[in-house]
C-alpha cells in the first residue's frame, strides 16, 4: 500500500528518494510496503516507510542491504546510519535522514499498527 503521490524529485536531505528506496525494497522482496508522507509541521522526516519481512533473517538482510547501499551512495555531508533494534527478532528501524524505515515481522506489524497511528 502506497499512500503518497509519486515523488521522484531530487533528494533534499537524504541519500535516497522515496521512489529509489521503494524500488530497492521491492528488489529485496520486502512485503506490504507502506509509504506515509509525514506532515512537514512535525519536522521529523519526509516519509515513513513500513515493510514486512518473512523472518528475522530476512529483516536483517533487508537492513544490511539498505545500510550497504547508503554507504555506497553517501557523500561527506551525509551522516552514517545504523540499524536500531539490530538485536531484536521482530522489529528494526533505520533513520535515513529524509526517510524513517521500519522493518517488521507481520505479527509485530499487526500488533503495533504504525500505519494507523500515522494516518489518523
Amino acid at each position: 500500500m502506497i499512500l503518497f503521490p509519486s515523488c521522484s524529485t531530487a533528494r533534499l536531505k537524504g541519500v535516497f528518494t522515496i521512489d529509489e528506496l521503494v524500488e530497492e525494497l521491492r528488489g529485496e522482496n520486502a512485503k506490504d510496503i507502506c509509504v506515509i508522507k509525514v506532515p512537514g509541521s512535525l519536522q521529523y522526516v519526509d516519509f515513513l516507510v513500513i515493510v514486512s519481512g518473512s523472518s528475522t533473517r530476512h529483516l536483517k538482510s533487508i537492513a544490511q542491504y539498505v545500510i550497504s547501499l547508503h554507504k555506497d551512495r553517501k557523500d561527506a555531508r551525509d551522516k552514517f546510519v545504523t540499524v536500531e533494534g539490530a538485536d531484536c527478532d521482530d522489529w528494526m528501524a533505520i533513520d535515513l535522514g529524509n526517510i524513517a524505515l521500519h522493518m517488521m515481522l507481520p505479527e509485530t506489524r499487526e500488533k503495533y499498527e504504525l500505519e494507523k497511528l500515522w494516518t489518523l
